[in-house]
């Protein structure tokens, strides 16, 4: 499991990771009304549970597995860009659409000031692999966090002039 942007992880850490990013994304998929997302200060895994916590529609990761997370995601997602970067206009993707949003997903919501996965977003909006209200529930979910996250800001205001307000035209234009 080594890559150039991660050091290498155990068979054992990379299960718990994708674990992880499977709870987060199910928690998301699931809970319709989230309206807030934290890192919850846990120094050790005490429970042997998961460390992914939804209470009252708050979501929240507990700060012990954040590290070896945001890593793994973050690895996988800059090799998928980076390859398909080289690869120029190949359709052919190292990771499934749903697989990439399980990483964007939990990636944002640990760092939302990275630019080019809000991009990678932008072109997955555009080739209709994700819905734009459901990527407005997400962007509210990461400013719950981060409320002066301009990349957030900016990508809400593009959904918003792009898709929304076409809509609307569209709507008018119907009647």
């Amino acid at each position: 499991m080594e890559s150039k942007f991660c050091p290498k992880m155990t068979d054992e850490k990379y299960a718990l990771v994708e674990k992880i990013v499977k709870d987060v994304h199910n928690v998301l998929c699931k809970t319709v009304d989230l309206y807030s997302f934290d890192i919850i200060p846990v120094h050790t895994n005490l429970r042997n549970k998961s460390p992914v916590v939804c209470v009252e529609n708050c979501l929240g990761l507990e700060s012990w597995c954040v590290k070896q997370v945001y890593l793994h995601c973050y690895s996988e997602l800059m090799e998928n860009i980076c390859a398909k970067s080289q690869r120029q206009y190949k359709k052919s993707s190292l990771l499934n659409s749903e697989s990439l949003v399980k990483l964007l997903n939990v990636t944002l919501l640990i760092n939302p000031d990275l630019c080019v996965l809000w991009n990678k977003r932008r072109n997955m909006l555009q080739e209709s692999l994700l819905d734009s209200t459901l990527e407005m529930k997400f962007t509210s979910l990461v400013l719950s966090r981060k409320p002066k996250c301009n990349d957030a800001f900016a990508y809400r205001r593009w959904i918003l002039e792009t898709f929304i307000l076409s809509m609307v035209l569209l709507h008018i234009f119907e009647i």
